[in-house]
């Protein structure tokens, strides 16, 4: 488009000349318009075809911002726009969404899409838009989803609602539950809940915390009863750690240090480990007649890992990620 006459003009100045002029129009008209945000814009500029059609918009353009064409100019914009763009989808659509791991359950992916139902879903066209907004290219152990909606030749979904999209991911929304802390920990460190979970899951007398960070998933062990070695190499966030659990009123055996060169001098617990997860290194660790726990992100493969493994996706427990895998439990 930025290649069509006219030029002497700033394109994006006039789109918001265009929406301001159809908000004016639509409170005095009521008519709803093509074009009701700047992402609607960003959104028919995608998709609109490149003919000659184009310089005819860029000349009702210029007219808006040049000329003072105003309201009935950007109305003109807008019904020419139609014209050109595929019509927009309403009502019910269904959308198919395929690529799930083999072990996720359809209650499993219900929960996950917070439907009531595992796909395909019936959904209103809106609710499509933002359920393929959402997890067309999502990954999910190992997977990478695929999400698509039926809809007729010609049709295009409409533009998702900024109420529909989907929130971000979000971390200790009440703040760390260990009162010593860092930046990596407040981005990292493993909930409560969670942390629990993890310590009835493995269900175990001993066990070796591999990289313990701050300490949370060693300290829900020792909670738990369990006796417990945790290993870190950072020599401040070990510190950060020993105060942790004396705040939590547990003993600990903390030893400083790498759990890849430790591991031969510890006595052969149960292990578990929670690798950095930006550099995922578990070579020399996994010793196939030792009980093992892996903590790792959602989007991790466990078919990379050689052995046989029970694989649990941990959702969240609170409201606000009761639908969000936190991250994979790895059980050998």
């Amino acid at each position: 488009m930025a290649e069509a006459e006219p030029r002497d003009f700033k394109v994006k100045k006039a789109w918001q000349e265009v929406i301001r002029g159809l908000r004016r129009h639509r409170r005095a008209t009521g008519e709803t318009p093509r074009l009701r945000s700047w992402a609607d814009v960003e959104r028919s500029l995608d998709t609109v075809p490149l003919t000659d059609d184009v310089t005819a918009l860029k000349q009702l353009l210029r007219a808006m911002l040049k000329d003072g064409g105003g309201e009935p100019a950007a109305v003109q914009i807008d019904g020419l726009l139609d014209r050109m763009l595929p019509a927009i989808a309403e009502g019910p659509v269904v959308v198919d969404i395929d690529g799930f791991p083999a072990d996720f359950e359809p209650a499993m992916q219900a929960r996950l899409l917070r439907q009531g139902t595992a796909p395909p879903l019936e959904v209103d066209a809106k609710a499509a838009a933002a359920l393929v907004r959402e997890f067309d290219g999502f990954l999910l152990g190992g997977s990478r989803l695929q999400a698509r909606a039926r809809v007729r030749d010609g049709e295009i979904l409409p533009a998702v609602p900024r109420s529909m999209r989907a929130q971000p991911l979000r971390r200790g929304r009440q703040g760390a539950w260990l009162p010593y802390t860092d930046a990596v920990g407040k981005r990292s460190l493993t909930p409560l809940a969670l942390a629990r979970r993890h310590a009835a899951r493995f269900e175990v007398e001993e066990v070796i915390d591999g990289f313990c960070g701050l300490g949370g998933n060693a300290i829900a062990f020792a909670e738990a009863g369990a006796r417990v070695i945790a290993v870190e190499q950072d020599p401040d966030r070990l510190a950060l750690a020993r105060r942790n659990a004396d705040a939590r009123g547990v003993s600990i055996d903390f030893r400083p240090g790498s759990i890849h060169e430790l591991l031969p001098t510890l006595p052969a617990w149960p292990l578990f480990l929670d690798p950095p997860w930006d550099a995922i290194e578990l070579g020399g660790l996994l010793d196939p007649d030792r009980p093992t726990m892996l903590k790792l992100p959602r989007e991790f493969d466990p078919a990379s890992v050689e052995g046989d493994w029970n694989v649990h996706y941990e959702f969240g427990e609170d409201d606000d990620d009761f639908a969000i895998v936190r991250m994979l439990t790895l059980i050998h």
